[in-house]
């Protein structure tokens, strides 16, 4: 499978709930990056994805399929909100890709265990502010 159609997949996710947050697009912005998606490959891939025949594309392997219900864990933690309609398309795609149940759920483990660990690098990584009021606020240094 394509860059072009697994960051189409990417896009039909993000955009299933009805909107996309900044989170999921700065997301979508970062694995454009990553797979060299143009920004009119982008817009492309944009309008079909909120298009009436947007549509899963299932890979035609197991390690593919399993990538992608990774990115789809992703992309769905992106935005930290996990709406239905992505919680129905997320099932449906992992039943037609011949996934069990078991292994979806430690996919999911694995997928987000990742994340929490990208996470807290991230917040550990720089200066932390409490802000007191839209003014004031307590800092530490950068480590």
């Amino acid at each position: 499978m394509s860059f072009q159609q697994q960051f189409t997949n990417l896009l039909i996710m993000a955009s299933a709930d009805g909107t996309l947050t900044d989170r999921e697009i700065k997301f979508l912005m970062n694995r454009s990056a990553r797979w060299g998606i143009t920004e009119d490959e982008f817009a492309k891939a944009l309008a079909f994805a909120l298009s009436d025949r947007a549509e899963l594309r299932i890979p035609a392997n197991k390690p593919e399929r399993i990538s992608m219900i990774q990115d789809l864990i992703r992309m769905m933690a992106a935005d930290g909100h996990l709406a239905e309609s992505e919680k129905r398309l997320f099932a449906l795609a992992a039943a037609k890709m011949s996934i069990s149940p078991s292994d979806v759920e430690r996919l999911i483990d694995e997928t987000l265990e990742k994340l929490d660990h990208v996470a807290r690098i991230l917040i550990t990584s720089g200066p932390t502010r409490q802000y007191l009021d839209p003014v004031r606020y307590i800092t530490n240094r950068s480590s």
